[in-house]
């Protein structure tokens, strides 16, 4: 049986048989990548000017710089990184918005090996954030028990 997308045969097998995830009526076709999110919040808008970033994945150790405003065409990339393994890529957020809009989202690892991560974050030569997360990876299934797919996935905040 190959599971599909049917919203309206989906929905409608959802009230009748109160069922949820891969049936004969079909699955959702969300998909979903194993790895670590990390989400910068921040309560105020993000200073101008330039960012370090430091990422220590257990003994691997990744540094980003990246500066603001971002590039108002959302052609070039603001943060480059000193990744041979290229585990962490980082979010930019409103490129196309007013400086004052514009942010560093946040990272991503392309690793569900970790148990440690320590982040440090610096504004010009002020450290702003300095803290070590304990990723909770589970197996996330997005469209459903007994739909793939199913990714290992953690996530976690750090506010600023």
């Amino acid at each position: 049986m190959r599971c599909g997308h049917a919203i309206a045969g989906f929905v409608g097998a959802l009230l009748l048989h109160g069922g949820t995830g891969c049936s004969e009526w079909g699955c959702g076709d969300l998909a979903c990548a194993p790895g670590y999110v990390v989400d910068f919040i921040a309560d105020s808008a993000w200073a101008q000017g330039d960012y370090r970033f430091r990422v220590e994945l257990d003994d691997y150790v990744v540094t980003c710089e990246g500066s603001l405003p971002l590039d108002p065409s959302c052609e070039t990339v603001s943060i480059s990184c000193e990744d041979p393994r290229e585990l962490v890529f980082f979010g930019e957020d409103g490129c196309a918005l007013s400086p004052e809009k514009q942010s560093f989202a946040g990272f991503w690892v392309n690793s569900t090996d970790i148990s440690q991560v320590a982040v440090k974050v610096w504004h010009a030569e002020e450290l702003l954030v300095d803290v070590v997360l304990a990723p909770k990876f589970a197996v996330e299934r997005p469209n459903g028990e007994g739909c793939a797919p199913a990714c290992t996935m953690a996530s976690d905040e750090i506010v600023f």
